[in-house]
């Protein structure tokens, strides 16, 4: 007598879940993904635990709301709600100052419970005089075949500027403090080795001799298929393709504006990077004026396809805008902010106009 073989459970069964979406703003509860509940109570009592609330508001009046029917907000819709309810509930968070630059900024009065900016942020330049640091990046590839000294000489300039940098804001706070006396210390504890610091100077100068000669017997051969590219001996190759780029920038040329760029950085982030400050510091941004245009001539950047502009009188710009009419609306909005730093406000103008063409050239 054979056994009937064993009934095996199902694989896949139907479930009836619920998943809870704002009414307001459509977001659905959960964190990584949607958060399915089993049953209506268990949806009430988690949402109500994260913050949400129900909108009765938004429900039928004057009838009974089935269970499934009900309304609910998240978290941030319920505190917009109960701003626009009963009034914001301002909060002013306390400045802040960057040591590297000096500049102190204030986000000004924000709401407690919606987060909404409730004034505009400002921020308050330092004086003149504060030490802030302006530091470049290079990098040098090698290795023991190309570059034999690679090694100690990239030790030795890494030791030189660390020592040289710890004298030289050692002397800029001993003077800002002297004239400053309520100002805070940000240096830090820079405290230089003047004997490590002669020793690196001393085989440097061994360094640079030999390396100075390898630049001497060096010459780079002509670049093909581009106008103005010309053999390179003893020069650097990035102040040429700056040239070249800006050149063909000139004749709205932007192939070979773009094929300048290309070659000189061989898809190596570092040298992209390079170049694009050396571009942007080509453009003439004169004082008293913020400058609005295309950010291929704001930037001088022949790939980029937004609108910017950038102040002569600090180092704030905008860009990634997408007509002319926004940007030139943020720069306005940033000239208004000079005046609560009590400086002349800088006059918005376009890239190329006559008063842009007028301070340039003078």
């Amino acid at each position: 007598m054979s056994t009937p073989p064993a009934i095996a459970c199902p694989a896949f069964t139907t479930t009836t879940c619920i998943v809870a979406r704002c009414c307001d703003c459509d977001y659905t509860f959960g964190y990584d993904d949607d958060t399915h509940f089993l049953t209506l109570e268990s949806a009430r009592r988690t949402m109500t635990a994260d913050g949400w609330s129900r909108a009765h508001d938004a429900e039928p009046v004057g009838r009974d709301i089935s269970a499934d029917a009900e309304r609910w907000r998240c978290q941030g819709c319920t505190a917009v709600r109960a701003c626009a309810t009963s009034g914001h509930q301002p909060y002013t968070p306390q400045p802040w100052i960057d040591p590297r630059t000096g500049v102190r900024f204030h986000a000004g009065q924000i709401c407690e419970r919606c987060s909404a900016s409730l004034t505009k942020p400002t921020c308050q330049r330092p004086p003149a005089d504060y030490p802030t640091a302006a530091p470049m990046a290079r990098h040098l590839y090698w290795d023991h075949t190309s570059l034999p000294e690679g090694a100690d000489l990239t030790t030795a300039v890494a030791l030189l500027i660390d020592q040289a940098n710890a004298v030289g804001w050692r002397e800029r706070w001993d003077a800002y403090l002297a004239a400053h006396p309520d100002a805070v210390r940000h240096d830090g504890d820079h405290t230089p080795d003047i004997a490590a610091g002669i020793a690196a100077a001393d085989q440097l100068i061994i360094l640079v001799q030999q390396l100075r000669q390898r630049l001497a017997d060096t010459t780079i051969p002509p670049a093909t298929g581009l106008p103005g590219c010309l053999p390179v001996s003893h020069r650097d190759l990035m102040t040429q393709t700056v040239d070249a780029v800006l050149a063909a920038l000139d004749d709205r040329d932007l192939t070979a504006a773009r094929e300048h760029f290309r070659q000189a950085v061989h898809s190596d982030p570092s040298a992209v990077t390079d170049l694009l400050k050396r571009l942007a510091a080509a453009v003439a941004i004169p004082a008293g004026l913020v400058m609005v245009g295309s950010g291929i001539d704001i930037w001088a950047n022949p790939h980029r396809a937004d609108w910017a502009w950038r102040c002569g009188d600090c180092p704030w710009t905008g860009s990634n805008y997408r007509s002319l009419a926004i940007a030139r609306t943020a720069a306005e909005e940033h000239a208004q902010d000079h005046q609560a730093d009590g400086t002349p406000i800088p006059v918005v103008v376009e890239y190329g106009s006559a008063l842009h063409t007028e301070r340039t050239s003078s």
